[in-house]
């Protein structure tokens, strides 16, 4: 009777023992297969934002990460991906807010310059006045939002911004702040356009180990960083790699002449081809890559220079002259996305000019015309 209480027991437990050397339903760490699925979802979340953005929308992109953490909330790469996106809209919504605040100070500036011509020619009085104050108070204030941030510009060194902001809070507010502004800005801008290039004169063929080229700056302004000076062995090795390169067996000296006297009168893009040329001739490769670094070093200062100009003349209101020098930059440049955008900006402007100026012209025929009219009719009236 003992015998078969035991075995009864025994056989009950059986279950409980084994249950209890399987190992646990749930684990800290998910599967491999689950944690590539997470990982492959996560990357296709990402890339669907990234598209919803590039086509300007945000409220997609935003959308679609509120989803994707309300499946995985405990993602870390979406959280990232979320706060950046956050981070991009706020500095996107801020250059918005400057781009608003200009076009304000702009189109005030024209409001203002045709409501004097309409006061003139209106009747004085409260009633005429009144306006006109107001939108002098406007002026100034939007004058002094101007102002602030063209200061933050200049400390940024932002002469971009800088140079549409301070000269239009200058021309709605010609206060003695925005004008010690606008002479603040003047200066580094005159700093910064005559600051000396790569001297051409002392062209050194001092054999250098192979460096890429230097390329052409691809923002503006650029600040350039001081030359360190070369031991004297420098001038000595310089005079060494020319003698030698003066006996070899075929030198091409006249090449290497007029590639010195391109360079030195800014006909880069001359220079460029003579450098090709003597490339070909088997001049050995230390030389060649000494040489284009000084090419590209003179079109960078060269670049600089013209955008630093174009800036000026923007800053006064000298459109074409500024769309003249940042073209010919563009031309040296081709790949520089800020020069390409300073020239859709100033394209833009002329344009918008230009319409202004064909509106006025047929108003002024009409006009005319109408005036011709209105006198013919009166002679017409006044015949017996």
């Amino acid at each position: 009777m003992i015998t078969c209480r035991l075995l009864i027991s025994l056989s009950l437990l059986a279950p409980l023992t084994a249950c209890s050397l399987l190992p646990p339903l749930h684990s800290n760490s998910p599967p491999p297969h689950q944690s590539m699925a997470t990982s492959a979802y996560e990357q296709r979340i990402i890339s669907e934002a990234e598209a919803a953005v590039h086509k300007n929308q945000w409220t997609t992109a935003f959308k679609l990460y509120q989803q994707a953490l309300n499946t995985f909330p405990e993602s870390l790469v979406l959280k990232q991906a979320h706060n950046a996106l956050q981070q991009r809209q706020t500095a996107q919504l801020a250059k918005l807010e400057q781009e608003r605040l200009i076009a304000r100070g702009e189109w005030l500036l024209k409001d203002l310059a045709i409501s004097q011509l309409t006061d003139n020619a209106s009747s004085e009085g409260w009633f005429a006045a009144h306006p006109a104050a107001q939108k002098h108070q406007q002026a100034n204030e939007l004058a002094a939002q101007l102002a602030q941030l063209g200061q933050q510009a200049l400390h940024q060194d932002d002469l971009d911004l800088a140079a549409r902001t301070l000269p239009l809070a200058w021309k709605l507010a010609p206060t003695a702040q925005n004008k010690a502004l606008q002479e603040q800005l003047r200066l580094t801008i005159k700093a910064h356009s005559q600051q000396p290039a790569v001297a051409t004169s002392d062209l050194a063929l001092t054999p250098q180990p192979d460096t890429p080229s230097v390329p052409a700056p691809s923002i503006m302004p650029v600040i350039e960083q001081p030359e360190v000076p070369q031991p004297d062995t420098d001038k000595s090795a310089s005079h060494a790699a020319a003698m030698e390169l003066s006996h070899e067996p075929n030198p091409d000296k006249r090449l290497l002449t007029d590639f010195k006297r391109a360079l030195k009168n800014g006909h880069f893009t001359e220079a460029r081809q003579l450098l090709e040329k003597l490339q070909k001739q088997g001049i050995d490769k230390n030389t060649i890559a000494n040489l284009h670094k000084q090419l590209n070093d003179n079109v960078a200062g060269e670049v600089k220079s013209l955008m630093a100009a174009g800036v000026s003349d923007y800053s006064q209101q000298h459109y074409e002259a500024a769309l003249k020098a940042w073209q010919q930059a563009q031309a040296l440049a081709p790949d520089n996305t800020q020069l390409a955008a300073h020239i859709e900006r100033v394209g833009k402007i002329l344009e918008k000019l230009q319409g202004l100026r064909n509106k006025q012209l047929r108003d002024t025929r009409k006009t005319d015309k109408m005036a011709e009219e209105s006198g013919n009719l009166g002679s017409h009236k006044t015949q017996p």
